[in-house]
């Protein structure tokens, strides 16, 4: 009975009509089976640990050793602080508390399993392969040099990707991509590294699915629910995004000077860019130029 329940659900919630993207960004709305009844027919799902949860705080003291400490934990402070108020706008939304949450994510964590990767880097259209011992090693020693714990982490080559993806479980990088003539990382290659692993770190992908599975059940399919819950998920995105921006530019002033480079760039380039879940890359520019001075400051001053 457990794993036919198992199997249809997985149907539901990963099916080729049902799902891919549009799962995530709320294309389809589809009535769930509540937390309740799963727990009545899947007895052995334990509660749920963020994997990384424990990586995170590690993180976070490598960067509270910084000679930037005073600007590390104004930042955090600040993100933390965002984190909570746009959690408890969800929570005043759909009628839930943190008790509640963490319900649904001990119910459906196996099912997301199932699906993250098709929802967030639609790794079914793109090719993987196994990565290059040497670039993986390349990647890990960087990373476990910035105190990112990568024992619970999947490097996967693929393409078409941009530099890099990330799941819970999975980092999916352009291999053809992160090198340079030498090859060597780039300092912006490395960047971008350190902000995918903040979502990583953060949970960022399960915590945005699962809010979205509990806002199926709430809206009903209703409009005016649909549209105000959407406003409210791109700000979350965005606010995810900018958190991952800033961590990862709190490593080192090179990191937060090229990407910021990088932005200003890309709309002197290209324009102004519109999106409803990254905030647009002037503002981006903007908050990193400005996180680069500060930590230069800080330094002096130190």
């Amino acid at each position: 009975m457990v794993t036919n329940f198992r199997n249809s659900l997985i149907t539901c919630l990963f099916s080729v009509s049902a799902l891919g993207f549009a799962f995530l960004t709320g294309v389809s709305v589809y009535k769930l089976v509540s937390p309740a009844k799963v727990n009545q027919v899947q007895q052995e799902v334990a509660a749920y640990q963020a994997p990384h949860a424990k990586s995170a705080v590690q993180f976070y003291t490598y960067l509270e050793q910084k000679p930037w400490a005073p600007v590390v934990q104004k930042y955090m402070n600040e993100q933390k602080q965002k984190e909570q108020e746009l959690f408890d706008e969800v929570f005043a939304m759909l009628g839930i508390n943190q008790a509640t949450l963490n319900e649904y994510k001990k119910a459906y964590y196996s099912y997301y399993l199932e699906g993250q990767d098709r929802q967030r880097c639609d790794v079914s259209k793109r090719a993987v392969k196994k990565m290059c011992n040497v670039q993986q090693d390349d990647i890990k020693n960087f990373l476990g040099d910035c105190s990112v714990n990568i024992d619970a982490m999947n490097i996967v080559s693929t393409k078409e990707m941009g530099i890099a993806c990330a799941t819970q479980s999975n980092l999916y990088i352009d291999e053809a991509g992160i090198v340079n003539k030498n090859n060597e990382l780039t300092e912006q290659v490395k960047a971008d590294l350190l902000h995918e692993v903040q979502h990583m770190l953060h949970d960022d992908s399960f915590n945005i699915w699962i809010l979205r599975v509990i806002f199926k059940e709430w809206a009903q399919d209703n409009q005016e629910k649909t549209k105000l819950f959407t406003a409210l998920m791109s700000r979350f995105d965005k606010f995810r995004e900018n958190r991952a921006d800033i961590l990862a530019g709190l490593v080192d002033p090179i990191y937060a000077r090229v990407s910021a480079d990088y932005y200003k760039n890309d709309v002197e380039v290209n324009g102004q860019d519109i999106s409803d879940t990254h905030p647009n890359n002037s503002e981006r520019f903007a908050y990193l130029d400005q996180l680069h001075k500060e930590m230069l400051g800080a330094t002096k001053v130190a």
